[in-house]
């Protein structure tokens, strides 16, 4: 967008993956801003690109807060998810990480579950998802159970 006016120059929309965080998002559509000139023409050095730029600045600005641009570059975004292709789909770290994590928490429930150990300390986590839902100290959680199953604490 023009500064100062409602007049949009140029629309650019990229779909990326599902699991594309915001801040991939963000950084996307930033660097795509500024690596393609309005011509279509890829521009290989950044750093040159920008020094040919005279004056440019980032705002954050609040969400759906009635801004012109943000609303029209959230209308666009919405309009970019239905893009039949991905135009980036690197996975984040935390989504890999979170992947890991949910298949080592179904093998411990799977484990929790099918084993014949811990039958009184089961009446109180059912399940190990269940006990993941608390929000309680794990200190506090290894006391309790210690003393009701009977095993001393020293």
């Amino acid at each position: 967008m023009v500064p100062d006016t409602d007049r949009i120059v140029h629309v650019l929309k990229f779909r990326l993956s599902d699991y594309c965080t915001v801040f991939q998002a963000e950084l996307f559509g930033i660097y795509q801003a500024f690596c393609k000139d309005f011509r279509g023409l890829m521009v290989f050095d950044l750093s040159l690109y920008l020094l040919q730029i005279r004056h440019f600045c980032l705002n954050w600005v609040r969400a759906h807060s009635g801004v012109y641009g943000n609303e029209m570059a959230d209308l666009f975004a919405k309009e970019a998810t239905m893009l039949p292709f991905f135009d980036y789909d690197l996975c984040p770290v935390s989504f890999g990480k979170s992947i890991v994590k949910n298949i080592a928490r179904y093998n411990w429930n799977q484990n929790w579950l099918t084993s014949e150990n811990g039958r009184r300390t089961k009446v109180f986590f059912p399940s190990i998802y269940y006990r993941l839902s608390l929000d309680i100290k794990m200190d506090f959680i290894s006391c309790v159970v210690k003393t009701v199953v009977g095993n001393r604490i020293y």
